[in-house]
């Protein structure tokens, strides 16, 4: 799962260069064992010189982020 999710994060990286990824979701709660290890798969996948430029960060309201925002579309 994170090889393809490293893969796809790197080629968004190379084709339109965002500033932050935001994951969120129950399963980016367990940092320790999966975001570090995706972050590291990443910047394997990911150009020289965009490597230090790909930042992902975890969404600040965790697992409810998807209830919240279907809340501000109704």
């Amino acid at each position: 799962m994170k090889s393809y999710l490293a893969m796809a994060i790197a080629n968004l990286t190379h084709a339109i260069n965002p500033d932050v990824f935001v994951l969120g979701g129950g399963v980016m709660s367990a940092e320790k064992q999966v975001l570090q290890p995706l972050r590291e798969k990443v910047k394997e996948y990911v150009y020289p010189g965009l490597k230090e430029l790909v930042r992902i960060v975890l969404a600040k309201l965790g697992s409810n982020s998807g209830v919240i925002g279907a809340g501000f579309i109704i």
